[in-house]
């Protein structure tokens, strides 16, 4: 049987194609018989197939002499065999611009990475040095650097931590060397006068004992709370116990009682968990003489103060309740202001003791804690206190 077909019918389309197929494109019978060749050079000749045998894939395969690259199909009910050979000439003349676009692609990417990496560690550096210079700045003793915050990397949680660090440190100066500088210039302020206090002492006991010979009794007790009560206020220890403190209030309340008799009842209720307790020296005496100066009624005989301490969830509370002359709203209102503000007070303003007081317990405790003050004008006066507690069990 001889079967006739028109070669035209494959020429056509291929060479729609010619321009963008490489090599040549042959269909063969598994003798070597040429049905179709793209390139016209096998008409007529035995195509050496032995070596495209069997290969349904991409190869390189050994064609008349040449060392070329064959794609092989025979998976086909006609059993010809359909193969595109290419030469490595061809091959490489398509890969040289691709070569050259991936070089100059490969070069691009280099440079841009360097450039990143270069601007990144430019970056890293500057801020880095920003940190070791705000170091040094802090090792000269300026307490106030602060390094300028930027998210993103772990220097911020360098300079995050550095700035409470320092924050801390100033707390800490506040609470601890500034609150002991103001109880030192208190001390000085008592101690203008240059009066040097075992002279004190020792004539305050001579006048004592005189006036026990002389039979007045009273006068050298008065003396002898004086005394004991200026010995007391003189010691340089910014911090003591409670039992310390109640007992100089005892001893200045006592001594007034002599001036007014039957007139004034003290009454302290002072719970045993906290008499052991550390408190700030000099910080409910002057709360006590606060009522006295400003608070007892000199026409009155049912007066009364009453200095209260218990722990109240987990903070000690310091109460001094009187039923005085108390406070006017306006004046309240104003007073509640200035326990408020951080500023100095000058020596003659009427509420400098409550106001040092507050400062002081807020320096050495924290804001949380100091003084708080009710009032009614006419009826009496409660200041609460109110400081850490620390259970030492």
């Amino acid at each position: 049987m001889m079967i006739l077909f028109r070669s035209n019918a494959m020429i056509e389309p291929n060479a729609r194609i010619q321009d963008e197929l490489k090599g040549n494109l042959l269909v063969t019978t598994r003798e070597g018989d040429v049905i179709y060749d793209s390139s016209s050079t096998w008409y007529g000749r035995k195509f050496p197939v032995t070596n495209l045998m069997d290969k349904d894939l991409s190869d390189r395969v050994l064609v008349s002499g040449q060392d070329l690259y064959a794609t092989v199909s025979m998976n086909n009910k006609a059993g010809v065999m359909v193969a595109q050979v290419v030469s490595p000439e061809e091959l490489s003349t398509d890969t040289k611009g691709v070569k050259r676009w991936i070089t100059f692609l490969t070069l691009v990417f280099i440079l841009a990475s360097v450039i990143l990496t270069s601007t990144l560690i430019q970056r890293f550096s500057k801020r880095t040095k920003v940190i070791v210079r705000a170091m040094e700045n802090l090792d000269i003793s300026q307490r106030n650097v602060r390094i300028p915050l930027t998210e993103g990397d772990e220097l911020y949680q360098i300079a995050t931590n550095f700035n409470k660090l320092i924050e801390r440190v100033n707390h800490h100066i506040e609470k601890e060397y500034i609150s002991e500088i103001k109880q030192k210039n208190a001390e000085i302020v008592a101690m203008q006068m240059k009066i040097n206090p075992h002279f004190l002492y020792n004539t305050l006991e001579a006048i004592r004992m005189n006036a026990v010979a002389q039979g007045a009794p009273e006068v050298g007790h008065m003396i002898y709370l004086l005394a004991t009560l200026f010995r007391t206020s003189m010691k340089s220890a910014m911090v003591v116990k409670v039992t310390d403190e109640i007992e100089r209030c005892r001893l200045y309340l006592e001594l007034f009682q002599f001036r007014y008799p039957d007139r004034l009842k003290v009454q302290f209720d002072i719970a045993s968990e906290i008499e052991q307790q550390e408190i700030l020296k000099l910080s409910v005496q002057p709360i006590v003489e606060n009522y006295v100066l400003h608070g007892f009624r000199t026409d009155r005989r049912d007066n009364w103060i009453h200095v209260i301490g218990a722990i109240d969830s987990g903070v000690m509370v310091i109460e001094v309740k009187d039923n005085g002359k108390g406070i006017p709203e306006s004046k309240l209102i104003k007073l509640r202001e200035l326990l408020k503000a951080r500023i100095e007070l000058e020596a003659e303003t009427e509420s400098i003791g409550l106001h040092n007081v507050n400062m002081r317990l807020q320096m050495l405790y924290g804001e949380a804690y100091g003084i708080g003050i009710e009032s009614t004008s006419g009826t009496g006066t409660a200041i609460t206190m109110k400081i850490p507690y620390i259970n030492k069990e």
